[in-house]
């Protein structure tokens, strides 16, 4: 029970949604019974109690480091265009696999300087569904960025041997969501 309290704690975090907010929206939801709400502010109690004794403790988990972030970006402007000046080129690889806030986390940093983004993503490849990655998010990148965004396809794959890869596109051609265009 514990092992999926954490689970969804973090989820929460990879959607950077933090206690107070977990909380808003579960007293917001008029169309549950008395015994689900009950249960939804028990576990978004749980998620305040986990944080608190994590600041207590001076330790923050993956989730927290990003959440954290952006909660300093979006509070203090002046600390956010330092990093953007420090970071002048960004590069993310295995884009396909990141969730909403580490997305959101990139579109802070590179808001001023996306000419100078740099981003391999392959929504063929996307391994992390369960931790909030979305094939969805390389459209989203394309609309955030796509002014000045250049995609360049790489048909070698220098991996595989050429049969496994004949065989692996037989089976994803059927995946539901597909980048436009793509082979």
């Amino acid at each position: 029970f514990l092992r999926a309290l954490l689970n969804h704690f973090s989820r929460a975090k990879d959607e950077d949604i933090d206690p107070k907010d977990y909380l808003e929206f579960v007293k917001a939801q008029t169309d549950i019974d008395d015994e689900e709400r009950d249960r939804l502010l028990e576990i978004a109690g749980a998620y305040e109690t986990y944080e608190q004794l994590m600041h207590d403790n001076n330790v923050l988990d993956f989730g927290a480091l990003i959440m954290y972030t952006l909660k300093l970006f979006r509070k203090r402007p002046a600390i956010l265009k330092q990093y953007r000046e420090q970071f002048k080129y960004i590069i993310v690889d295995e884009f396909q696999d990141t969730n909403k806030a580490q997305y959101d986390l990139l579109k802070l940093i590179a808001a001023e300087q996306n000419p100078n983004l740099f981003v391999v993503g392959d929504d063929d490849q996307i391994i992390y569904q369960w931790n909030g990655a979305s094939p969805e998010r390389l459209q989203s990148l394309r609309t955030d960025f796509g002014g000045t965004m250049e995609m360049v396809q790489l048909p070698e794959n220098y991996r595989c041997p050429h049969e496994i890869v004949a065989l692996a596109n037989k089976l994803i051609v059927h995946n539901q969501m597909r980048t436009p265009g793509k082979q």
